[in-house]
């Protein structure tokens, strides 16, 4: 019968770090900030994003115990968080494949690296803020808000 495994591991990376980083976005997403200053929110939040998950995946890929015991527990697939970028680094280190799973909301630029129809003329985008009945002046900022992705 088919079974989840879950593996913890040891990280460079403190979760306060994390949490730290975390509270932040949050709190800008709920702040009611419009949507340009969410975006210069999240552009000066990701160096420090990309620089944690570096921190972490080296953490994972530069532990020779951690994966040798990853081969012996002879997985068929490494499942991962979108997201988490070293999912599908550790599924190629154990020559596995791996599933890297998203949540609904996507994100504008999300849509093309999954392969999702971009309808921004009547379904508004995550973090612009605005109904899901638009005017025609909130469509043509939906719409060019996903075109500047």
């Amino acid at each position: 019968m088919p079974s989840l495994k879950f593996v913890v591991y040891e990280s460079l990376v403190e979760m306060d770090e994390w949490e730290g980083l975390l509270t932040n976005i949050t709190t800008t997403y709920l702040s009611g900030e419009d949507f340009w200053s969410q975006l210069q929110s999240q552009f000066k939040a990701a160096p420090l994003v990309f620089e944690l998950m570096r921190d972490q995946c080296h953490s994972v890929l530069a532990d020779k115990k951690l994966l040798k015991h990853l081969r012996n527990e002879n997985y068929d697939i490494v499942v991962g968080d979108f997201y988490y970028i070293c999912a599908s680094l550790v599924g190629q280190a154990l020559e596995k494949p791996y599933l890297l799973i998203d949540c609904p909301m996507l994100l504008s630029w999300h849509y093309g690296i999954n392969s999702n129809p971009v309808t921004p003329s009547y379904l508004p985008t995550v973090q612009t803020g605005l109904p899901n009945r638009m005017t025609f002046t909130q469509r043509l900022r939906n719409i060019f808000s996903n075109s500047s992705r």
